[in-house]
């Protein structure tokens, strides 16, 4: 399949709009931004895989009928 005339349409719009001094800029930053946000998919998801400490949820609140520690600052859920 070669490239069709909607792809070249849509490039030329970019061209116009953006500049051809300009792109070279505008796709390293694209590039960063795809690099940081896979980067964080994946500090996330090793954050999900350590184990949690016993007695607290995933969201670090404390679980029904644990105790408070006398040095949280946290009021015990209702």
């Amino acid at each position: 399949m070669g490239i069709g005339p909607e792809w070249i349409v849509v490039i030329v719009v970019i061209v116009l709009l953006f500049g051809a001094s300009r792109l070279p800029l505008l796709g390293r930053n694209v590039g960063q931004g795809i690099k940081e946000f896979k980067k964080g998919v994946r500090d996330a998801t090793r954050d999900e895989d350590e184990p949690k400490p016993k007695g607290q949820a995933a969201s670090g609140r404390l679980t029904p009928g644990q105790p408070v520690d006398s040095t949280d600052d946290r009021k015990p859920l209702a």
